[in-house]
């Protein structure tokens, strides 16, 4: 069963959605339904077959904590080990929260047919919603360096 998202519209390119997306993105930061600070990269990709649209969050406000302090603490003092989801979240609730709000906002423009279960995949283009790698790098000194100024192991 194919799935449409609200402002699906097969007329728009991918090039002209991710500019509907920025336009979307920038009136919720307006309206309170996103951070003022937060900042994206939405860059649009084509290749053989379909294109993408990928959200990258570069900065965000101080007081808004993606990743959870203890999991990159967990990874930092133990890199050998495996350390799953359930137990040890990535990202806080907030940070969750946040990328599944990106991820519907990209949502809404496309359509999804596939059939996983017999490896047929047909949407209008694919998409993410990722932490920028350079901001993510950032962060994580900073939690570790402040936990190493607490006296923590991994100094």
């Amino acid at each position: 069963m194919t799935t449409y998202g609200l402002k699906y519209d097969k007329a728009l390119s991918t090039t002209e959605i991710a500019k509907r997306l920025r336009q979307d993105v920038k009136a919720a930061r307006e309206n309170g339904e996103l951070p003022r600070e937060l900042r994206l990269s939405v860059k649009t990709k084509y290749f053989s077959q379909g294109s993408s649209i990928d959200v990258s969050i570069v900065a965000w406000p101080d007081n808004l904590l993606i990743f959870d302090p203890e999991r990159i603490i967990l990874e930092h003092d133990n890199p050998a080990t495996f350390h799953d989801e359930t137990n040890n979240p990535i990202y806080t609730a907030e940070g969750l929260a946040l990328i599944r709000k990106l991820e519907g906002m990209l949502r809404v423009f496309n359509f999804d047919g596939s059939q996983p279960q017999s490896d047929y995949f047909h949407v209008n283009f694919y998409g993410s919603v990722t932490v920028d790698w350079e901001a993510a790098k950032l962060l994580r000194e900073k939690i570790l360096q402040e936990h190493a100024s607490k006296g923590g192991a991994g100094k």
